[in-house]
C-alpha cells in the first residue's frame, strides 16, 4: 500500500497495515511518507513490511530508506494451509 498517512494517525496506519496482513494471511508492504508538507503537517512513514501472521519483518520510521528482503512464498503457504478459511468463502455473481 502507497500512503499519506500524518502523523497524529500514525497508529492507525501501522494497524490497519496489520489487519490487513492478517485477514488476507499474505505478506504486506506499506510505504507511507516522510517529513512535513507545506501545511505543516509531518510525516513519519512508518514504512513497514509484515508477514501473513501480522509480525512485523522490517519498520522504519522517520526517515527516507530503501531495504530488500526474501519472501517464502512455501512459508506462506504452509501457514494458509493451518487456516484453510478460503473453502468457505461464498460465491456470487456480479449481474448486469
Amino acid at each position: 500500500y502507497v500512503a499519506n498517512w500524518p502523523e497524529t494517525r500514525s497508529m492507525h496506519w501501522k494497524t490497519l497495515l496489520k489487519a490487513r496482513a492478517i485477514e488476507n494471511q499474505c505478506f504486506t508492504v506499506g510505504v507511507n511518507r516522510v517529513g512535513e508538507d507545506d501545511n505543516g503537517l509531518a510525516y513519519t512513514g512508518d514504512t513497514s513490511l509484515i508477514d501473513y501472521y501480522g509480525s512485523i519483518l522490517h519498520q522504519c520510521s522517520k526517515v527516507e530508506s530503501v531495504f530488500t528482503t526474501t519472501l517464502s512464498k512455501e512459508a506462506q503457504t504452509h501457514f494458509r494451509s493451518k487456516l484453510n478459511f478460503l473453502p468457505d468463502r461464498d460465491t456470487f455473481h456480479i449481474v448486469k
